[in-house]
């Protein structure tokens, strides 16, 4: 590995949530994007419940499952590995947090 690079042994969030970009633009939220207007109330629930550290929601790009409504999202753990695939209803949020913690935190 180049010297330029650094590879890390341990990432501090034990789960990543993958949102998808492109899902969030088709399925703007009040002319913004809704995977981007989800990451940051997301993140605030995260922040507000001491849970920062157990799961990052991240917007990426197109997941390549397109629903016709709602986000594409996946878990990951923090190998890498995807264990859940999800299309969001954005407006169920408060359902939608739980059950997202529940599995995400099932393994930590």
């Amino acid at each position: 590995m180049s010297q330029n690079i650094k590879e890390l042994d341990s990432y501090p969030v034990q789960r990543v949530f993958l949102l998808c970009e492109k899902c969030g633009m088709k399925n703007s939220l009040n002319g913004e994007n809704s995977a981007r207007v989800l990451q940051q109330w997301m993140k605030g629930e995260l922040k507000s419940h001491g849970l920062s550290q157990k799961l990052r929601p991240v917007v990426s790009s197109c997941l390549g499952v397109c629903p016709e409504k709602g986000v594409t999202a996946a878990l990951l753990s923090n190998r890498g590995e995807a264990s859940h695939f999800y299309v969001l209803d954005i407006n169920n949020s408060k359902e939608l947090f739980q059950e997202i913690m529940d599995e995400a935190l099932k393994d930590s």
